[in-house]
């Protein structure tokens, strides 16, 4: 992560709005009151622990990209000069007066509590990730007041999921994902940067017909179904296996 962020402070309506973190503010609530009350085994409880964390700022400093250095999972040694990056900027005005589209990537973040191997899906998720940022420090202090300093979270994501991985296509042997949903809106959770795998690159599930609508920004709103791709680069095809 870069030691300054893109910028200083979003509020909560602007990230709605351009980020698309609609739910930001209860989502938050809820990791918050999952790390003072750990032990939380029922929705019902959760979301009463949560209507009741109430926050003392009203922006947050926000990076529009996080950088990795992906591991040599095999020991082929392809993984010395393989950058990786996740983009969460929204729509802007380039030098030219030109309007660049907003881009939110997808991800492979750890699922929960289930454990992960270096290779595989097993334990991960699929997530668009829609904004990147950090709790103010004194204010995280006040929320989380029985944390450790050195278990206190850092760098924060606000995740849309897609379905977890089944078993993969016969056929081709990709794995198929759509959006999950919790009625008709799309279900969202905050998760620690450091629970983020990897990039991950989804192909449409184009049907007979490619709908001449579709473009690379807007296909992710777009398309009901995507496959995720093992192809993008080298050390994904030793991950998404």
């Amino acid at each position: 992560m870069a030691r300054y962020p893109s910028v200083k402070a979003v509020t909560f309506e602007t990230a709605a709005r351009e980020y698309g973190a609609t739910y930001l503010r209860s989502a938050l609530a809820r990791f918050i009151a999952l790390r003072r009350y750990p032990d939380i085994h029922s929705a019902s409880e959760l979301e009463r622990r949560a209507s009741r964390v109430h926050f003392g700022f009203r922006t947050l400093p926000v990076w529009h990209r996080i950088k990795f250095k992906l591991e040599d999972i095999l020991g082929f040694g392809i993984g010395d000069d393989c950058a990786d990056a996740i983009h969460a900027q929204p729509k802007r005005t380039n030098k030219r007066g030109r309007q660049v589209p907003g881009r939110f990537d997808t991800a492979l973040v750890k699922d929960g509590d289930r454990s992960s191997d270096r290779i595989g899906v097993e334990g991960r998720r699929v997530g668009q990730v829609r904004l990147v940022f950090k709790i103010p420090r004194d204010s995280l202090h006040n929320l989380l007041p029985d944390v450790a300093d050195q278990d206190l979270p850092s760098h924060l994501a606000y995740i849309e999921w897609f379905s977890p991985f089944t078993r993969p296509d016969p056929n081709h042997g990709l794995y198929k994902v759509t959006r999950t949903l919790q009625g008709t809106q799309r279900l969202a959770s905050i998760v620690e940067v450091q629970d983020i795998h990897r990039s991950c690159h989804l192909w449409p599930d184009f049907g007979p017909v490619v709908p001449r609508h579709w473009t690379s920004s807007n296909v992710l709103n777009c398309s009901t179904a995507f496959y995720v791709s093992p192809f993008s680069d080298r050390a994904a095809y030793q991950t998404i296996i």
